[in-house]
């Protein structure tokens, strides 16, 4: 396998099929779901779900899931530009293909690898000095097979049926088992999948990412909820506690179906944070005097479109000696 030229598909694959792609996420706690898509089209769209130490996978790419051995998102070393209690993934940048393919748990194999005519010429050439005179003819047809096959198996499936003449051409058995693993090479679609949690992780780092506002409806409690019928819809008031230690209730306003689901939402309020950057201080957070308001302005965007932050007012002495 030629790695460098993996490593330039890798590239190709984040400048040109996720090169609009944008990072939606949603933080629910324990679950961390992005959507990994352009805007008003699902063409390349990747769902990834971050568990514990699992990734599932799904979307227009195919389905499968790495069981790794470490947390796959972290809220350790967070990125500056990204919000309080976000997070990232983690130990995916850099990262061995190799050694993360084998952390691969659920996966057909022509979604992993694929057969590449190319790099098997080039591979099988290196033994034409193992090949007799006899043979020349068939080694010369061998490489002109290459280019029939777009699977692995389908190349190995040939070797098998004409192992004959392969036999004959290649008395070792070492070679013949290169032979039939020539072009093996890594697949779009697997290098598409570490190619979006790397270039999500970059999202986060630059700012780009778009984020849902936290809600954890299993793990986290409802302090307070308020149905209200304004007439052209129901309006519900949740004040949910946050997924992050020390951080303060928040409050969401949505607007509720027949069933009683939120189908729209409408703003976010909540005490303005910033992470910590004192090593010295065992707080995560520090506290502003001021309040932050996300808004949906967009019914077609399900990512909210303004965000305010709002400083306190706070009465004065002189304006509380003035009214007395």
């Amino acid at each position: 396998m030629d790695y460098k030229k993996v490593q330039e598909r890798m590239q190709r694959i984040k400048d040109t099929q996720f090169a609009k792609h944008r990072a939606h996420i949603h933080n629910r706690g324990d679950i961390v779901v992005v959507d990994w898509k352009r805007d008003n089209t699902n063409a390349y769209a990747v769902q990834y779900t971050f568990y514990k130490n699992h990734v599932f996978i799904t979307g227009d790419l195919g389905d499968a899931i790495f069981n790794c051995t470490w947390q796959t998102w972290t809220t350790e070393k967070p990125y500056k530009n990204a919000p309080v209690g976000c997070g990232r993934p983690n130990k995916f940048k850099p990262i061995s293909l190799e050694y993360l393919e084998e952390k691969l748990g659920a996966f057909r194999e022509n979604d992993v690898y694929e057969f590449s005519s190319v790099e098997a010429k080039e591979e099988i050439k290196h033994y034409r000095e193992y090949v007799s005179k006899d043979y020349k003819d068939d080694f010369k047809d061998l490489l002109k097979a290459t280019e029939g096959h777009r699977f692995c198996d389908d190349w190995r499936n040939y070797i098998m049926s004409n192992y004959d003449m392969v036999e004959g051409m290649f008395s070792d058995s070492e070679v013949i088992a290169d032979i039939m693993d020539a072009g093996k090479t890594f697949g779009c679609r697997y290098l598409s999948w570490v190619a979006g949690i790397q270039m999500i992780e970059q999202a986060i780092a630059d700012g780009t990412a778009i984020y849902d506002p936290i809600r954890v409806e299993s793990n986290h409690r409802t302090a307070v909820s308020l149905i209200a019928d304004v007439g052209n819809g129901t309006i519900s008031v949740e004040a949910i506690d946050p997924c992050e230690k020390g951080l303060h209730t928040e409050v969401f306003v949505s607007v509720q179906d027949k069933d009683g689901s939120n189908t729209q939402d409408l703003a976010y309020i909540g005490q303005t944070y910033e992470r910590n950057e004192d090593k010295n201080s065992d707080a995560d957070f520090v506290v502003k005097d001021s309040m932050t308001v996300r808004v949906w302005s967009d019914v077609d965007n399900e990512d909210y479109t303004k965000e305010y932050v709002v400083e306190r007012y706070h009465e004065s002495e002189d304006d509380a000696e003035a009214e007395k």
